[in-house]
């Protein structure tokens, strides 16, 4: 497999260029197997620490966005998607923004707020019910950069 991008952003593609150059103007271009296994994991690494590093920054890019609206009072409103419920609360994303966070149990419903196990869900007695792939409107509570989390409030105290 051979991916051609620029030689400056994937050393391996340099490597295999070096390697054609030189079979096509007649020289030994054959890297030792070992050698070139040892360059390969090494590229692997660092191109997964460079990955890592650009998710990290677009995280903190969208957590900035979320906490410029706190703080200037100019609270957008998200279409969410439940994707998990937990005794605390349920987890969110929202597609928009690829954001994910939490929406506490607390701000669920006034009532108590039960979760079930067996089904994953939560529910508040006399109505309200939550459960993985539900829709949720939500908009931005807290932003907490230390923790790299973000806790969302639901539009509605109640769902459903």
């Amino acid at each position: 497999y051979a991916h051609f991008t620029s030689p400056i952003r994937r050393y391996p593609d340099l490597t295999l260029h070096r390697q054609l150059a030189a079979w096509l103007e007649g020289k030994n271009a054959k890297v030792p197997p070992k050698l070139l296994a040892k360059w390969a994991e090494h590229s692997s690494e660092r191109e997964e620490i460079a990955a890592e590093a650009e998710r990290g920054l677009l995280e903190i890019k969208k957590y900035r966005l979320l906490d410029a609206q706190l703080s200037t009072r100019q609270i957008l409103d998200y279409d969410a998607v439940i994707t998990k419920c937990a005794p605390f609360g349920c987890f969110v994303e929202i597609p928009e923004l690829a954001v994910s966070g939490l929406v506490h149990v607390s701000l669920l419903s006034r009532k108590f707020v039960r979760f079930n196990e067996n089904d994953q869900t939560l529910s508040a007695p006399g109505g309200g019910s939550w459960r993985i792939g539900d829709r949720l409107r939500v908009h931005v509570a807290r932003v907490d950069f230390d923790a790299r989390r973000v806790d969302f409030a639901p539009v509605r105290t109640s769902h459903r």
